[in-house]
């Protein structure tokens, strides 16, 4: 792999102004299944950023079926964006994890925040960028809106809306299922919005359910339990959380 500085220290222009997130966008989107061969994984930084790539502080590796084997590449930066760009098409059916070290950042006006999406999410370090070339649909991040009150569910893949719309509930203690308007999707399927038809209690537990009929576009089931074979005998996703927590499942991998 070729090891090379990266300098990105450009300054935010003007006196006073606010932090940046540190990440400002992420492909493929973490936690993502499916992606194509021929993918580069890429991060985009704030203007402010400053980044040391060499000495491996920003490597992808191979983790599929627990192994950690470094994926050889060039390293390219245009403008802020940063892409490990790998000398071979990634193979089939893997998983992969780009890892950013917390020493490899710099810079002033940073906010340690992943704000590829909303919401905004504090960075856990090291950074991890978690995806997959398998076909293996998974609930990759949940979150609550309380105020309104609406779950939103983020898909690792487009999903069979139909099909998965049957399988999503919110429950509470008692396991009664909350009131709620007929799912709702968007960003090609691979984002459901579950508004709830009665406020949640801000210090109750519930929980959110996808249940394991839950199917992709191309038919694949939901892997639930997140063990890296979809449609096990126990793939239904299941999350707690109470009705003041807007984080049900965060979107980045924890070590």
């Amino acid at each position: 792999m070729t090891r090379i500085a990266l300098g990105l220290a450009l300054f935010l222009t003007g006196c006073g102004s606010d932090p940046r997130p540190l990440l400002q966008g992420l492909f493929p989107l973490n936690g993502s299944t499916l992606v194509d061969l021929a993918a580069a994984p890429r991060l985009e930084l704030a203007e402010s950023a400053a980044v040391d790539a060499a000495s491996r502080k920003l490597v992808l590796y191979d983790v599929t079926a627990g192994a950690r084997k470094t994926v050889s590449a060039v390293i390219e930066v245009a403008g802020t964006a940063l892409t490990y760009r790998p000398n071979q098409p990634l193979p089939a059916d893997h998983s992969f994890e780009l890892e950013l070290a917390r020493d490899a950042v710099s810079g002033s006006g940073l906010d340690e925040l992943d704000a590829s999406e909303a919401p905004a999410e504090p960075v856990v370090w090291p950074y991890r960028l978690w995806f997959s070339t398998a076909s293996r649909p998974r609930v990759r991040a949940a979150y609550l809106e309380p105020s309104l009150p609406r779950v939103t569910i983020l898909f690792s893949q487009p999903m069979d809306a139909a099909a998965t719309s049957k399988q999503i509930e919110v429950v509470d203690l008692a396991q009664k299922v909350w009131p709620a308007k007929p799912v709702s999707w968007d960003d090609g399927n691979r984002r459901a919005r579950l508004e709830l038809g009665a406020p949640l209690d801000a210090a109750t537990p519930y929980t959110l359910r996808v249940g394991a009929g839950a199917v992709a576009e191309n038919t694949t089931p939901l892997d639930g339990n997140d063990d890296g074979k979809a449609g096990g005998p126990e793939d239904s996703f299941s999350a707690p959380f109470t009705g003041s927590q807007t984080v049900i499942l965060s979107r980045q991998r924890r070590p």
